[in-house]
């Protein structure tokens, strides 16, 4: 009966022990699966880039300057080459600072502008005369005629009642009697438009027929400005292209109407553009067709033809205007075959070009500090993305590590209950021993 129980207690025993066991085991792959992912977080943090500021070095470079021809210079490279008996010389490109007079905007500058309705003797019919002793005949004025858009049929009708105005419909092609507008936007004959040959300022021609009876209430109606020409000069250079008409101002109401001219908020007329200025406008890189021009106490300036026109109500509009003005102007620049002489420090102290004319340099450093301070911003974004990233990855190995350490106290008590299993498992089995040598010496008596 003893040698049973004890049979029985080894058996409850052992399967204890397998239990503790296999329980430990698991808890030591856990272990080893935190183990991992804790690797996996202290890797992450060794791939992480630390962030580096950006040095003031990397924005600054040194910028060389020379006279030449009595303007300032800048160098922007220069290129090395073999020559023909394998000497080393240099294309170098540069750029001049020249001052030259253009248009320059002015946003401060502004005017007004308003239609004043004017009558002509015959104003359909082209000036045909010659200008008497070089200069405006006494008591006339001459006009360029454009045509304008009316915006919508009310101010058509709105302005037909005041005015007696004449109005006009594009059409698409030539027809006689048509108004032909030219590519620069002033009234040209057909003999002129026939003989342009740019297909392309051809195409940019426009042609007008009066508007009839029968025209479409939808369609879109234009009539006819006139712009000043304020001297001899500025007829010459459209009288072989344009229509000129005279035109004088009329306050008899019964005069025909229907003719407009603008003016400015101070009463001058606006005018076409006049010639001496052309280079001023080449120089801005503007077309002095786009212009119109008037005298303001500040000097001539100038407003937008398309700010101006199409204003026929009377309504004064503020508009911006320009003046001839100082501008800079960069030219791109080449010294071909130059030989360059360094100093101690390696910098460009002379340039020679081929013809044998020195240059001296003048080295200075410039900083881009817009740009350092965008690369500065940069780095602190990438700081913090950097610290919020390893404030996460801390705060995962410390959750990983707080379970690791309750299956470290879990093992511990495992193996505790294993040590007591194990020393009662070998007392039964000592009892076992005894019982069954008892037994065997029994039988054997």
């Amino acid at each position: 009966m003893g040698l049973s129980a004890s049979q029985a207690r080894l058996l409850s025993l052992t399967a204890r022990q397998s239990n503790l066991e296999y329980e430990g085991q698991q808890i030591n792959q856990q272990r080893t699966t935190l183990s991992n992912e804790s690797s996996n977080y202290y890797n992450s943090l060794l791939e992480m880039s630390v962030p580096v500021p950006p040095s003031t070095n990397d924005y600054t470079k040194i910028v060389y300057t020379f006279t030449i021809g009595g303007n300032a210079a800048t160098v922007k490279e220069a290129l090395p080459k073999k020559d023909a008996d394998g000497n080393t010389t240099y294309l170098v490109s540069y750029t001049t600072n020249l001052s030259t007079i253009g248009i320059a905007e002015n946003e401060a500058f502004k005017t007004s502008a308003s239609a004043k309705n004017v009558t002509a003797k015959g104003s359909e019919t082209p000036y045909t005369g010659s200008w008497r002793d070089d200069d405006v005949e006494q008591g006339k004025n001459y006009f360029l005629a454009t045509m304008n858009r009316i915006g919508s049929l009310a101010e058509a009708k709105e302005l037909r009642t005041k005015t007696d105005s004449k109005f006009y419909i594009q059409r698409d092609s030539y027809a006689d009697g048509d108004i032909i507008i030219g590519p620069d936007g002033y009234q040209i004959t057909k003999d002129v438009y026939d003989a342009i040959t740019d297909v392309n300022a051809k195409k940019e021609c426009r042609f007008y027929q009066e508007e009839q009876e029968s025209t479409p209430a939808t369609a879109t109606r234009y009539t006819l400005s006139y712009a000043l020409i304020p001297n001899k000069s500025t007829f010459d250079e459209h009288k072989s292209n344009d229509v000129i008409y005279q035109i004088e101002e009329s306050s008899d109401a019964d005069a025909k109407k229907g003719v407009f001219s603008y003016k400015a908020s101070n009463g001058e007329n606006f005018t076409v553009v006049d010639p001496q200025y052309k280079d001023a406008f080449v120089s801005a890189d503007l077309d002095i067709n786009d212009y119109y021009q008037y005298n303001a106490s500040s000097g001539v300036r100038f407003v937008k033809r398309e700010d101006v026109e199409g204003n026929l109500n009377s309504q004064s509009v503020t508009i911006k205007t320009s003046a001839v003005a100082t501008i800079d102007v960069v030219k791109e620049n080449s010294l071909s075959n130059a030989t360059i002489e360094f100093d101690a420090q390696g910098r460009i102290s002379t340039i020679t070009d081929e013809e044998g004319h020195t240059y001296t340099m003048t080295a200075t450093t410039e900083t881009d500090n817009a740009a350092y301070d965008d690369a500065y911003n940069q780095y602190e974004y990438n700081q913090y993305v950097y610290d919020q990233r390893q404030n996460e990855i801390n705060a995962n190995i410390k959750i990983l590590q707080a379970q690791d350490k309750s299956l470290e106290l879990r093992l511990s008590t495992l193996d505790t209950q294993h040590s007591a299993i194990q020393t009662e498992l070998e007392a039964v089995k000592k009892v076992m021993s005894k019982n069954i040598e008892n037994s065997f010496k029994t039988f054997n008596a």
